[in-house]
């Protein structure tokens, strides 16, 4: 098995998904019993928006999923420049997130790097 670290966190997957103007894509993020004491699966929902003056990440609860919007980022490429905290499972550990997106004319090409990272 392949193990990727990066200051200790441990690589849970990564995602590309292609997203076409207004659309959803959606991700079952599924924690494995690698990482914590039993499986666990967090649904998240993505979505691009433009229009407004600033660039952010919002999120929401939808339907009983994640829904996680970026708002106005920006076609010629926008990356998260550090590790944002999406998610803290019971008391095993918290899953962060790297994100790179680009685009190619109007459709949006989104990689998600989810990370472990132990509490104990």
């Amino acid at each position: 098995m392949l193990k990727v670290r990066l200051d200790g966190r441990r690589l849970i997957s990564t995602y590309q998904i292609i997203l076409p103007p207004g659309a959803r894509g959606e991700i079952d993020i599924v924690i494995g019993t690698d990482f914590a004491k039993k499986e666990i699966t967090l649904p998240l929902s993505i979505m691009l928006q433009s229009g407004g003056e600033n660039q952010n990440v919002t999120f929401a609860n939808v339907g009983g999923r994640s829904l996680m919007t970026l708002h106005n980022w920006s076609t010629m490429g926008t990356a998260l420049t550090s590790l944002y905290e999406l998610a803290q499972v019971e008391d095993y550990g918290v899953v962060e997130m790297m994100m790179v997106n680009r685009c190619v004319g109007v459709t949006n090409d989104l990689t998600i790097q989810l990370w472990w990272r132990d509490v104990k």
